[in-house]
Parts: C-alpha cells; structure tokens; sequence
C-alpha cells in the first residue's frame, strides 16, 4: 500500500509541475504582449517599447502603456515618385519657328 501511495504522489508533483510550468509560460506571454506585438507589426520603435516592457511591465501603468504604443496606428512612410512637368516660357511658346 505503501508503494502504491509514493507513486501517486509522484505523480501528483509531476502534474503540479506541469501546471506551474504552463502557468508561469503563460504568465511569461501575457507580461511580454506588448513587445510581441511591437515586433510582430514591425513598428518602428520596437526596440523603446520592449524596454519599457521589460522595466515598467510588472507596473499595471507601464504595461498598459507599452501596450497602447505598440498598437497604436504609426504611418509608414510612402515612397513618392514625383515628376515634375515640362513647363515652357510663355516667350518660347509664342515663337513661330520657320524652317530656313
């Protein structure tokens, strides 16, 4: 009965280990949202957001503040091909040219 008793408690410690382990992983993803976002958006300041989560996160403020940042909208700057126009003088447009 006896071996019967160490087994099952084994067991339960394994178990309990996994759960601690889960939990503590999932603890682990919820604290590092904001930088998981940030660097999943490729926001261009991901590098100040995961600082900040990583010294302000365990503050309720900071996180929620990294978490604001690394979701808000930024907008990318847009590659402009511009072409300017041919303009002509109002004097060369006036010129009659006759071929000599």
């Amino acid at each position: 009965m006896m071996l019967f008793q160490a087994n099952q408690g084994s067991g339960d410690a394994a178990a309990g280990l996994l759960v601690i382990g889960a939990v503590f992983l999932g603890g682990l993803f919820f604290y590092f949202l904001p930088s998981i976002v940030a660097v999943a958006s490729s926001h261009p300041q991901t590098a100040a957001i995961v600082l900040l989560n990583l010294f302000l996160g365990w503050t309720f403020v900071g996180w929620v503040i990294a978490l604001v940042w690394a979701v808000m909208n930024y907008d990318k700057p847009a590659i402009q091909t511009t072409q300017q126009p041919v303009v002509q003088s109002p004097r060369a447009a006036d010129y009659n040219y006759k071929k000599i």
